[in-house]
């Protein structure tokens, strides 16, 4: 009868891939994001997703222009960013904070697994 092991390798980006594999839609969906953003800005294609909200209601809601917000910011227009809209500036430091405080979660729980 065969045992499956935990993954716990000893390279130095074993963390890095365990940590990936356990989030592989947060993986993908960044993936698809950085693709986006390039595309949008090398070849001027639109592969973002209208807002769903704005789509059937015709309101927008408040996450309507993070993504044009998040653009002006990469262009270090800081102004138009704030004037698409303000909540980035919470939404993003925030978002920063919780993978920050995810990765460090999983990494002590990384270096424990590979302790024992």
């Amino acid at each position: 009868m065969q045992t499956e092991i935990p993954f716990v390798t000893t390279s130095k980006h074993g963390f890095i891939r365990q940590y990936l594999r356990s989030r592989i839609v947060m993986s993908v969906l960044t993936l698809y994001g950085i693709v986006a953003i390039v595309l949008y800005e090398w070849l001027a294609i639109d592969l973002f997703p209208p807002c769903v909200w704005h789509t059937f209601f015709h309101i927008k809601c408040p996450g309507c222009g993070l993504t044009t917000a998040l653009l002006h910011l990469l262009h270090l227009d800081i102004l138009a960013a704030y004037e698409t809209n303000p909540l980035l500036f919470v939404v993003l430091p925030l978002g920063f904070y919780l993978f920050i405080k995810d990765i460090r979660h999983d990494y002590r729980q990384y270096s424990r697994a590979k302790k024992a």
